[in-house]
């Protein structure tokens, strides 16, 4: 299914909060769950929740390269792989390591337990667990696209313009970020 122009996507949130303390999460746990947002997650000590009022996600990707040039070798097959006799001079790449960041923006809203874990996790510097899908649940409980992992704020702007709605947002390092079909359990 594609998505409607309209639908929001769902952000959610795994934050460490143990008697009102909040702390860091076991960094790389989202990872080992087969079904990330599944039964696996009721065994996560803490909070998940859903942002109630996201107004828009966007998250950023970068992969690395490595360059496997070997210089001025001749001695390749064209279609083996390799540069070919022709091409002895030409560079080549392979993809390395990936990295992503993530942008999200909210009406400012102080019943939303995500915000306030969010803001919380962020004034305190704490790794959070994270699950974005960008097609909203509903397509997802169908077997939809969700990218997961673990988080931290590197900035945050909570603002009360005075010809505007009050809204928080916050620029996210994703870590150990996977993307993958899942069905979600609710």
């Amino acid at each position: 299914m594609t998505a409607i122009a309209g639908r929001f996507g769902e952000f959610y949130s795994h934050t460490n909060v143990v008697g009102g303390v909040y702390s860091n999460v076991t960094a790389g746990a989202t990872a080992a769950l087969d079904n990330p947002l599944d039964a696996g997650v009721a065994a996560l000590t803490g909070d998940l929740e859903v942002c109630g009022s996201l107004v828009d996600v966007s998250i950023s990707g970068n992969v690395d390269e490595l360059e496997t040039t070997v210089h001025n070798d001749d001695s390749v097959t064209p279609g083996a792989g390799g540069s070919g006799p022709n091409h002895g001079t030409a560079r080549t790449y392979i993809p390395n390591f990936h990295d992503e960041t993530a942008d999200i923006s909210c009406r400012y809203n102080e019943a939303d337990a995500f915000q306030i874990n969010m803001l919380e996790t962020s004034f305190n510097s704490l790794l959070i667990h994270f699950w974005y899908i960008p097609d909203g649940q509903d397509v997802a409980a169908a077997g939809g696209r969700v990218i997961w992992g673990d988080c931290f704020a590197t900035s945050f702007s909570p603002s009360s313009p005075l010809d505007d709605t009050t809204s928080v947002d916050f620029s996210l390092r994703l870590s150990g970020t996977q993307y993958a079909v899942k069905s979600v359990a609710t």
